[in-house]
């Protein structure tokens, strides 16, 4: 938007998704430059204008994803601006969420359990928005324990089965 400008998707607990607008984030001495970096979280103060939300002061949280990490993070992050309604407040969601990001800062997380979050995440994600129901051995994937106490690896014998039953599921909700 503009030169200086931006509209960031923000994803809160309290507010759900929401879109808003950044004041001249590109610029040097900005202010929220460090504050609102992409896949990153950080505490927000948000002001509603007439038409839209306006970002006035941002402080980083932990890093930043990048590489791999950040496109798997995303992935997500389309996956939710795609399906949920905006400005509909979704703290499991937001939890899921905090926790993916929290494991994708591990150095020591392989890119075969990078994968097997990710896809974890997805069928939660679906599960949570009533567009999925695991059937067999999926089901205890889907159960609400947090994913840190999940075993990716022992999730990959799995993963082809569950990407098919996503993907069919993406495709009913015809959105």
């Amino acid at each position: 938007m503009g030169e200086a400008n931006r509209f960031l998707t923000l994803f809160t607990k309290e507010l759900g998704l929401i879109r808003a607008s950044a004041q001249g984030i590109r610029q040097l001495r900005s202010k929220l430059r460090f504050g609102l970096q992409e896949f990153a979280l950080a505490e927000v103060v948000l002001v509603r204008g007439r038409e839209i939300w306006r970002i006035t002061n941002a402080v980083p949280g932990k890093g930043a994803l990048s590489g791999d990490r950040a496109v798997r993070f995303g992935r997500v992050g389309a996956l939710l601006r795609r399906l949920v309604e905006a400005e509909v407040s979704q703290p499991l969601l937001f939890d899921l969420l905090l926790q993916l990001q929290m494991l994708l800062q591990n150095p020591n997380l392989s890119t075969d359990e990078a994968q097997a979050l990710e896809t974890i995440t997805v069928m939660r994600t679906l599960s949570f928005l009533g567009y999925f129901s695991p059937v067999g051995e999926l089901e205890s994937y889907i159960e609400n324990k947090p994913l840190s106490e999940i075993t990716p690896l022992s999730f990959l014998p799995l993963q082809s089965r569950a990407i098919a039953l996503i993907n069919q599921s993406l495709s009913a909700t015809q959105l």
